[in-house]
């Protein structure tokens, strides 16, 4: 299998290049050199010209959560209008189009797990943006699949579980939001968890000695939905 993918050097984006080079499978993957989301008729030539692939994964994003409250223009054109692109171009060539989306989508008050066919209602401008994504891919692509993902960790870059670990090792006391429940998947497909959830106080336990508090996280500036566990992974 040929796999033409957006994004190479972000934590999925790298895990799925370390993947395929365990199979049969290989992945021409465009960095932001090759293909700038900020440019969406340039994503979608690089579908269009490209040699032969058999699927095409959108595996890149823009992910600053806060900044997005004061770009979130910026974080449309990547998150909704790219992908958009992306898939018409996949459509036009009869491509089937995977794309990674994310539980911010959802506004976390609901007590049941979270499931694909719930409404969204997102809370912050990164969420909106994702979600008007995931609604232009399916208007332009028959043939797609979208999996929102929740607390990704990974031997890569910076995430949550890397940061508890390394001030776990600086400090003798951490202070985690204790109003956060999610399922923290790793970005491998074979090992991510159907159900397991846990709030992020619970994802840093044995770090360190934990005290729970309530306000956002320093620097946070957009709201966080507080609930997001998944139910069903695949319809």
């Amino acid at each position: 299998m040929r796999v033409l993918q957006f994004g190479a050097t972000g934590q999925v984006a790298r895990s799925l290049l370390d993947r395929a080079a365990q199979g049969a499978v290989a992945i021409d993957a465009l960095d932001r050199a090759q293909a700038d989301l900020r440019d969406p008729e340039g994503c979608a030539a690089a579908i269009l010209q490209a040699d032969r692939p058999d699927i095409v994964v959108n595996a890149a994003a823009y992910t600053a959560v806060d900044r997005a409250e004061s770009e979130e223009a910026t974080a449309h054109l990547v998150n909704a209008a790219a992908p958009a692109a992306m898939a018409a171009a996949c459509a036009q060539r009869g491509l089937p189009f995977i794309h990674l989306s994310t539980d911010y989508v959802f506004d976390g008050g609901s007590a049941a797990p979270c499931r694909e066919d719930d409404p969204v209602a997102p809370l912050n401008a990164y969420g909106r943006s994702k979600a008007a994504g995931e609604a232009a891919i399916a208007a332009a692509c028959p043939n797609h699949v979208i999996l929102r993902t929740s607390w990704v960790f990974s031997p890569y870059g910076t995430n949550f579980l890397k940061t508890m670990v390394r001030l776990g090792c600086e400090r003798e006391r951490l202070r985690i939001v204790d109003d956060q429940v999610g399922g923290p998947p790793p970005p491998s497909p074979r090992r991510c968890s159907r159900s397991g959830a846990g709030s992020r106080r619970a994802t840093a336990a044995g770090a360190s000695s934990i005290s729970p508090v309530r306000p956002p996280p320093a620097g946070a500036t957009s709201p966080r939905p507080s609930s997001t566990r998944r139910g069903r992974t695949f319809r």
